[in-house]
């Protein structure tokens, strides 16, 4: 659960600081208005396309930590069952 939190905290920090870039970049380098438009339309297809891609980082270790812990689940269950056995040791 912690690397989902870590890479939630990573998003998040460089989507806070593309933006924060993106403004300063924009007020300090002033260019024609279409130019500047391009520029920005341009940083937040690459923003989403980033983010986009760390969802799914994100998403596939967080599917791998549900799969862990379903088959724990099952497990203890299973011994559970079995009076505190280790299911394995009966054959």
């Amino acid at each position: 659960m912690s690397d989902n939190n870590d890479g939630l905290k990573t998003l998040m920090t460089f989507v806070i600081g593309a933006a924060v870039g993106a403004v300063f970049g924009a007020l300090f380098a002033p260019k024609p208005g279409k130019e500047l438009r391009q520029d920005l339309r341009d940083f937040s297809e690459r923003l989403a396309e980033d983010a986009k891609s760390e969802y799914v980082k994100i998403s596939e270790k967080a599917k791998d930590v549900g799969g862990k812990a379903k088959n724990f689940a099952e497990e203890a269950r299973s011994r559970f069952r079995k009076g505190g056995e280790d299911p394995d040791a009966a054959t």
